[in-house]
């Protein structure tokens, strides 16, 4: 396999500042005061709580916790009337980058591990991510759309906790909201969203919410959701001949396919980062991602990643248009097949590191 990074001649950008994203700088465990991100972005989380047992059930893959102790560690619990789920989590040392901070790929798998532990702790789950009344009907939930806004990054042994909440996106989505916060402070770190849609694993098809499903999921369902997804910007197509940044010739491998049989979705967050240069890397740190999921990919696939800067933006000097490096960087992103169809598309935003306040 050979990945080749093309520039284009004197690439644009411009600063952009996202009202969602210009939060205030919390100071973690410095007793400081941080406003709530709901009053951001219109995001109401539960309050952080610190108890956690000194014993918990090692078990084997059949272990169900008892969702009236006061907390499994490895399972987690249901709080909030038994509506959202709670589970606490610590940054291990393979779940860091090369700036001893949580890198993004193993925050996509955060993701996707609390959901799972959200749906077997309340029952809802029978084999892999599908309900019962799914199971029977060969459905399977897939991602349709995910948005991850970081405020500031945890590091290698912080603990995390974790709140994950299920709402209905209109009649055939189902949406998913975690909020991580600080265990010792309690102050938000990152917020996260997705919608999800059924998939026939037989036909390869999506379909209809089922309306058995529904009813298996209702008694769950939050009234609220989050606008973390509702209110982002459509995300452009990109025409080859504008692209700023190329990556080809990126293939998945054995071990990126999920249980679905597909490229698993953190692969795909992968792959983008592969279009941003790694001056851009070292310098800036992720803010935001939105990712938009069209298409299967399957481990024979063949892909190429289109990049492309958006506004008026110095790739030599990382300068904004007024000559410093105080606003975001956008870059949107294309996935596709050889062929030429498109597969994802996603939007990336950066900070300067500095202006970054880190865990």
């Amino acid at each position: 396999m050979k990945t080749m990074l093309a520039y284009r001649a004197e690439p644009t950008v411009v600063t952009v500042l996202s009202s969602s994203l210009a939060w205030d700088k919390p100071k973690l465990r410095s007793g400081g005061n941080i406003k709530n991100l709901h009053n951001h972005i219109g995001v109401k989380y539960p309050k952080c709580t610190k108890s956690i047992t000194s014993s918990y059930n090692m078990g084997g893959r059949t272990r169900k916790p008892d969702p009236d102790k006061i907390h499994d560690i490895l399972g987690g619990r249901m709080v909030e009337e038994n509506r959202v789920f709670q589970q606490e989590l610590m940054v291990r040392s393979s779940d860091i980058g090369s700036d001893r901070k949580l890198s993004i790929v193993a925050l996509s798998n955060y993701l996707q591990d609390t959901l799972v532990n959200h749906g077997e702790l309340i029952g809802v789950l029978s084999d892999g991510f599908s309900t019962p009344e799914m199971s029977r009907r060969d459905l399977v939930w897939v991602a349709y759309k995910t948005g991850i806004a970081i405020h500031c990054y945890p590091s290698r042994h912080d603990v995390i906790q974790v709140h994950t909440k299920l709402y209905e996106s209109g009649k055939n989505r189902l949406g998913v909201d975690w909020i991580f916060s600080d265990l010792n402070s309690g102050n938000p770190l990152i917020l996260a969203s997705s919608l999800y849609t059924m998939m026939n694993m037989r036909k390869r098809k999506l379909s209809k919410f089922v309306e058995e499903a529904r009813m298996e999921l209702k008694p769950y369902f939050m009234p609220e959701n989050s606008p973390l997804i509702e209110n982002t910007r459509k995300i452009q197509t990109i025409n080859i001949d504008t692209t700023d940044f190329t990556s080809l010739d990126l293939c998945p491998g054995w071990n990126d396919l999920d249980i679905n049989q597909h490229v698993n979705n953190a692969k795909y967050i992968e792959w983008i980062l592969e279009g941003v240069p790694s001056s851009i890397k070292k310098s800036h740190g992720i803010s935001r991602i939105d990712m938009e999921f069209r298409k299967e990919c399957d481990s024979d696939a063949t892909l190429q990643c289109l990049s492309k800067m958006v506004g008026n933006y110095n790739s030599e000097s990382h300068s904004s248009a007024n000559g410093n490096n105080e606003g975001l960087i956008e870059v949107e992103h294309s996935l596709r097949l050889d062929s030429g169809q498109e597969i994802a598309r996603g939007r990336t935003s950066w900070n300067p590191k500095h202006h970054q306040q880190l865990g």
